[in-house]
């Protein structure tokens, strides 16, 4: 049986897209976010700083979202708390 060189290249081309995005994202672990501190690369309305000043939990005590604070006007927001992965929207710490 021949291979397709077309499919080869496309099956290789999404395999390294796939690697890239997967290297490019943080690991977190989500049970030591509490207190942890973020920075926003895209601020809005100057809250470029956050804590985590809250870990919410589901009924198995898995950590399902996150509460973060801005620490120039105290606004909450709750995020889920994959989102902090994307090197893209957030820094860990305060750069």
């Amino acid at each position: 049986m021949q291979s397709n060189p077309a499919l080869h290249f496309f099956r290789t081309f999404i395999y390294l897209r796939l690697r890239d995005y997967k290297i490019h994202m943080y690991q977190i672990n989500p049970n030591k976010l509490l207190l942890s501190k973020w920075t926003s690369m895209s601020p809005q309305y100057k809250e470029k700083h956050f804590i985590v000043t809250k870990l919410i939990r589901d009924e198995e005590e898995a950590v399902i979202k996150c509460v973060i604070e801005a620490v120039i006007n105290k606004n909450q927001h709750t995020i889920t708390w994959q989102v902090l992965k994307s090197p893209d929207n957030w820094q860990q710490g305060w750069k």
